[in-house]
């Protein structure tokens, strides 16, 4: 699989087709559903890139279908719903790419600094700015408004970090117990992809591992939404420096 992305990397196709290949022949014969998923994606990305979007669009269902590991489904919602809306699949590609959005959003919100959220979103915004495409493709105009402001809001939001300091000792208080809540929540899914690891079972239902540690992890997010909550009734400017929130189209038009 190293080798197969490093072709795809340089942009091999033919190279790197065949090295996914063997990954997948390899993958079935172990009977790893996670190894095989990740196969599948390679040559759906292979398909993809050569404009072969049919062929595209059934790999990529299938990586999809063989694991829904979090940060692995997050990939390929992305590439697949730039296949949907080749296709002509424009509600399929903006339900997989709202997903994937609320993925990356998810991941760059729990990560603790500035340049560890830039890096991680740089090579993802191409999820924004095709699901606003698609939003625009169905005159979803608004919609399509909507996203692009929260995207921006979003890469400012980042840029800022926590570097704007508002009524000192309570900012200080807030921020520490936002890192206490995200970081729950980061522990949480850690164990939760661990031990999707360990089962590799096929995801079409969920593993033990994963039921278990889920309504952990909701609580844990509804902690988080409910502190939210808390810090925007107390300093709507401090709650503005710890999530998006920018102006709808109807707002911007009064």
């Amino acid at each position: 699989l190293a080798i197969a992305g490093n072709h795809l990397a340089l942009r091999q196709m033919e190279p790197a087709r065949a090295a996914f290949q063997k990954a997948l022949d390899a993958a079935k014969r172990s009977g790893s559903p996670y190894l095989m998923a990740e196969a599948q994606y390679g040559l759906g990305a292979v398909a993809m890139f050569q404009g072969d979007w049919e062929p595209a669009a059934r790999l990529l269902e299938e990586a999809l279908r063989l694991s829904q590991q979090p940060s692995f489904a997050q990939g390929v919602r992305r590439h697949l719903g730039l296949v949907y809306r080749q296709v002509g699949k424009l509600p399929e590609a903006e339900v997989l790419l709202r997903q994937a959005v609320a993925g990356i959003e998810d991941v760059r919100s729990q990560l603790q600094s500035e340049e560890h959220r830039e890096a991680f979103v740089e090579d993802k915004m191409g999820a924004y700015g095709n699901l606003i495409g698609v939003l625009f493709d169905q005159r979803k105009f608004a919609e399509a408004f909507d996203m692009s402001e929260r995207a921006r809001a979003r890469a400012f939001l980042d840029l800022l970090g926590n570097r704007v300091g508002l009524s000192k000792g309570r900012s200080a208080a807030l921020i520490a117990e936002e890192k206490a809540l995200q970081e729950r929540i980061i522990q949480l899914k850690a164990q939760q992809e661990l031990q999707e690891d360990d089962d590799e079972a096929p995801q079409d239902t969920p593993s033990g591992g994963q039921r278990a540690l889920q309504p952990e992890l909701e609580l844990a997010r509804e902690a988080y939404s409910a502190f939210l909550s808390r810090v925007r009734a107390q300093s709507r400017e401090q709650a503005s420096l710890m999530t998006v929130e920018p102006l709808s189209l109807p707002e911007v038009q009064k």
